[in-house]
């Protein structure tokens, strides 16, 4: 896809798999370029029911012909050379900082996109057999599955509940909640986000 800032013409490409950090109160256009249909995961907080986003928007004039491009590019835009800083920053393989947290039989690989006051967004990629301990945020959980199918268990108030989750499948942990992933039937990728705090607390039970 290519992001736009419609004020500025700030744009980038994003490739399969890449991510877009932003901060809050940014105007931002998506553009499929494609072949293929588009799939956009967006993670964001506060939430909209926040009323943050809906403050913002009505303190500014209506966008009623948005920029495509920035036209100060042309005539001044030397390979290697100094650029100006946009308000975009195009996340790649090589950009996420990756961390070990507790798993069997070995540590699960964690790759963090962002991690900011408001919100953490990442990833986990589980392999055959491998799973985590029962785990707890001080942060609401959600995610993604995007490759793999992966077994989820929660902690209830009566027992422990797991579901079968397949690609394109979601989930929701409240802040406080133990679980748990298992990839008993193949290797399992998935994207997270954790708000407003992702410290977690493992447990070996």
């Amino acid at each position: 896809m290519m992001i736009t800032h419609p004020v500025t013409g700030e744009a980038h490409r994003v490739e399969t798999g890449e991510a877009v950090f932003f901060r809050r109160d940014t105007w931002h256009h998506a553009h499929a370029i494609g072949s293929q249909p588009l799939r956009v995961l967006e993670f964001f907080a506060p939430p909209p029911a926040a009323g943050a986003s809906g403050t913002y928007a009505r303190s500014l004039p209506l966008l009623t012909d948005p920029v495509l491009n920035d036209e100060s590019m042309l005539g001044g835009l030397v390979p290697g050379g100094a650029s100006a800083a946009g308000v975009f920053t195009v996340i790649r393989a090589a950009d996420i900082r990756w961390r070990l947290e507790d798993g069997h039989p070995s540590p699960v690989p964690v790759g963090l996109f962002a991690s900011t006051e408001h919100l953490t967004v990442g990833t986990v990629d589980l392999a055959p057999g491998q799973r985590t301990t029962w785990r707890t945020h001080a942060g609401d959980l959600c995610g993604y599955v995007l490759d793999g199918p992966l077994a989820f268990g929660v902690e209830g108030p009566d027992a422990r509940r797991w579901f079968e989750l397949e690609p394109g499948d979601g989930w929701y942990v409240p802040q406080g909640v133990p679980y748990r992933f298992h990839a008993h039937h193949g290797a399992t990728h998935a994207m997270f986000a954790v708000a407003p705090n992702y410290r977690s607390e493992s447990r070996q039970s």
